[in-house]
């Protein structure tokens, strides 16, 4: 199995990343320092080949609530 981790080296999705990995999961990370873009879409094309699940555990920048909408409608289009 071959999961990408939107946010995967954040607080919460390293932790994830970790426990996967050691249960013999492949993962993939998927943030800015990995040069994915999930709001624009940049390597995200590549970083999905053969991933079987997406888990989104990124966070916004804005708390705002039209700021945080619009933010997570435009994460991984």
């Amino acid at each position: 199995m071959k999961v990408f981790i939107a946010g995967g080296r954040g607080r919460v999705g390293s932790r994830l990343a970790d426990n996967l990995e050691a249960q013999g999961i492949e993962v993939v990370s998927g943030g800015l320092e990995d040069g994915i873009d999930v709001v624009s879409g940049r390597g995200l094309a590549e970083a999905l080949v053969g991933v079987d699940t997406i888990v989104n555990v990124l966070s916004t920048p804005r708390f705002d609530a039209e700021g945080a909408i619009s933010f997570f409608e435009g994460a991984i289009p």
